[in-house]
């Protein structure tokens, strides 16, 4: 048996029957979510537009290239004709660029478009809206978060534009695109690209005075304001912490605003980001460098929870006993080979070899 269910799945679920124990990992799995899911892929048209991304502030490519990511990670696949119609988008730009090239890399990674991107990278490090325009916050982040899934190959342009962004950022912790326009959604945007360098240093000392910033940016309902922005940064604040208790006023508030028919806003692009976040937030470990262990013991005849059975994970001497409902959880754990134990009075003793990756709940 092998916990290996990243941080893009919904649900890491596996079944295992020996004698009469049946075992399974669980998740948290709402039906809001599914329903959120469900009005997100019938946007998608025949030519691969999306019904509703005229009520949009975004723009089509940003709204179509949000869905295109959540759609894979949530359901594992993409309509063609969505992936076509982001190729198809007509322009240069950097995060015209960016966007074309992340949706290659949902199903098959490729270097198209990743050497136009690099070529417009500024002699500062940073890039700007497009060749020749000064580097900014946005866009920079935009290009290293594209560029992240081929860091052997760019390693010069991620290390300048790393570099770069540290640079610039507040003393505050902050990001900004202007000294008027809002800090939020730079900073959170910035943060999320960040964080695929976080094993560095002055990456992780960076990340974490961003951080600190967004949580005291909350007003007094503990949000981030509208559903855009408490997407956004609790996409950027919650892989920094162990679980998502600390936010969970702004989850909440996600799941009371979501429309009837599922989305939010009735917006394809604000709601495949809070898709997204809602999913990242209800992991039981959120950080990426940590992996949670759950489950449930039931009787495999009957299919009754197995109550007080112990379940011990050898190699890191823990052991827990399941609950009136057979569940048991074992938390901030590191990646690593180990071996399950599960023992209940009047059942066969069970153990099974796992191999607990980081990100894996």
């Amino acid at each position: 048996m092998r916990v290996a269910a990243s941080g893009r799945t919904t649900t890491a679920f596996m079944q295992w029957l020996c004698c009469a124990f049946v075992f399974w990992f669980s998740g948290a799995v709402f039906a809001s979510d599914a329903l959120g899911l469900a009005w997100l892929q019938a946007q998608v048209r025949a030519d691969g537009s999306l019904a509703q991304e005229g009520v949009s502030a975004a723009l089509p490519v940003q709204g179509r290239a949000e869905v295109a990511t959540t759609l894979q990670a949530m359901a594992g696949t993409v309509p063609a004709v969505l992936l076509n119609a982001i190729d198809q988008t007509s322009g240069t730009s950097v995060e015209i660029l960016a966007r074309k090239a992340l949706a290659k890399q949902l199903t098959a990674p490729s270097t198209a478009y990743l050497d136009a991107l690099a070529q417009q990278q500024n002699p500062d490090g940073g890039f700007g809206a497009a060749q020749g325009y000064s580097s900014n916050v946005q866009d920079t982040a935009w290009a290293l978060l594209t560029l992240a899934a081929s860091q052997n190959t760019y390693s010069v342009e991620i290390n300048r534009a790393v570099a770069w962004l540290i640079s610039v950022q507040q003393p505050s912790g902050a990001w900004a695109l202007s000294s008027d326009s809002d800090t939020v959604v730079p900073t959170a945007s910035v943060v999320a690209a960040l964080q695929h360098y976080r094993q560095a240093a002055a990456v992780a000392s960076s990340l974490a005075r961003a951080r600190t910033w967004l949580m005291s940016e909350r007003n007094s309902l503990q949000t981030w304001g509208s559903s855009l922005r408490n997407a956004l940064a609790l996409s950027a604040v919650v892989p920094g912490m162990s679980n998502a208790v600390p936010v969970q006023s702004a989850v909440d508030a996600l799941r009371l605003s979501q429309r009837s028919d599922g989305s939010w806003e009735g917006d394809p692009h604000v709601t495949a980001l809070v898709l997204r976040a809602l999913r990242t937030a209800s992991q039981p470990v959120t950080d990426p460098d940590m992996a949670s262990l759950q489950g449930v013991v039931v009787d495999a005849d009957t299919g009754v929870p197995i109550a007080g059975a112990s379940i011990r994970l050898l190699q890191r001497a823990l052991q827990a006993t399941t609950d009136a409902s057979g569940s048991f959880h074992f938390g901030l754990l590191h990646e690593g080979a180990d071996q399950l134990d599960i023992r209940a009075a009047g059942y066969r003793a069970v153990s099974s070899v796992l191999d607990i990756q980081k990100g894996s709940n």
